[in-house]
């Protein structure tokens, strides 16, 4: 049983399966969905969690795919900047610092993704990955820029699949901010 629309394109579900499958660490998806249920049939020995932060999506994937409770997360929006963003509640991340090699990000909806990851830094291993969906957006592209400066190494290749297929793969090098 799927969940609801599938909102990507199939190269950027392979190249996750790909990055998942090859991950020795764990796993952290920004935004749950139809990737959730594949990253949880490839993950590996990989732990998985993934955050949502709408109660109505979170319990509709729970409703339909009952077997990935134990890997969606509801973490509701917080405010920080002095309100001018909005990011995923981190205290729902049941992982050590340090642990996560691989980052989907897909979420949350908005100009926030970027910003927002730095709430998530302490969570990165010394070596990572970020995926990021709907990579064709300017200001995704120039927020990863500006995250590029403060990584001892970093790595960016972006797909163009035209339109909602576009993806980006950034490695990187902890610079440990």
């Amino acid at each position: 049983m799927s969940i609801g629309n599938i909102a990507t394109s199939a190269a950027f579900i392979e190249v996750m399966k790909k990055y998942a499958r090859e991950s020795t660490g764990n796993i952290l998806e920004l935004g749950s969905g139809f990737t959730t249920g594949v990253l949880a049939e490839v993950k590996g020995d990989s732990a998985l969690i993934s955050l949502e932060h709408s109660e109505e999506w979170y319990n509709d994937i729970i409703a339909k795919r009952p077997d990935l409770k134990e890997f969606v997360r509801l973490a509701p929006l917080s405010p920080y900047c002095g309100g001018m963003y909005m990011f995923y509640d981190v205290t729902q991340i049941p992982l050590a610092h340090g642990s996560v090699d691989l980052v989907i990000c897909d979420g949350p909806p908005g100009r926030q993704r970027i910003p927002g990851l730095f709430h998530i830094y302490p969570f990165l291993a010394d070596k990572y990955t970020i995926l990021f969906d709907d990579f064709q957006r300017e200001h995704y592209q120039n927020g990863v820029k500006i995250w590029q400066m403060h990584e001892k190494k970093s790595d960016l290749k972006y797909f163009c699949g035209g339109g909602d297929g576009d993806f980006g793969i950034l490695n990187c090098t902890k610079s440990n901010l």
